[in-house]
């Protein structure tokens, strides 16, 4: 019997995690086709942080992440890392939590190298890996 609650929460997290995977996949579709077919200029106002949004919990971060990480392989490497940003920033927005994306560029490079970040509290959700290269140019 007290093994029951257990697997009961076990269960609730696995399906949240499911229509979490399921609702990013979307997101990233729907940014992929943003990046490609509307100016940025137009989508980057809809990128703007609610002043009243709250901190997203470290676990529904690290989550968004881990699930990005799994789906984005789809995706082609030049736009992946905005795209993926713009992705897991609509997600917690649409949670009521803050987030920041962040725009850089590699100034020791000859040619303009850019990188897109997104981080919700102390979780870095996208883009970690190469952030430090980087220096921001704008943070919405």
């Amino acid at each position: 019997m007290n093994g029951q609650p257990e697997i009961l929460r076990k269960s609730i997290r696995i399906i949240r995690l499911i229509f979490l995977g399921l609702e990013l996949l979307v997101q990233i579709a729907l940014a992929a086709w943003t990046v490609r077919f509307v100016t940025f200029k137009r989508y980057s106002a809809g990128l703007k942080n609610d002043p009243l949004a709250l901190t997203p919990p470290v676990q529904l971060a690290r989550d968004i992440r881990r699930i990005i990480d799994l789906v984005s392989f789809i995706l082609p490497k030049r736009s992946k890392c905005l795209i993926c940003g713009i992705a897991g920033k609509k997600a917690l927005s649409r949670r009521g939590y803050s987030s920041e994306l962040s725009l850089g560029v590699n100034p020791a490079e000859t040619a303009i190298l850019a990188h897109a970040w997104l981080v919700a509290g102390s979780v870095v959700v996208t883009g970690k890996g190469e952030m430090g290269k980087f220096e921001e140019v704008v943070r919405f």
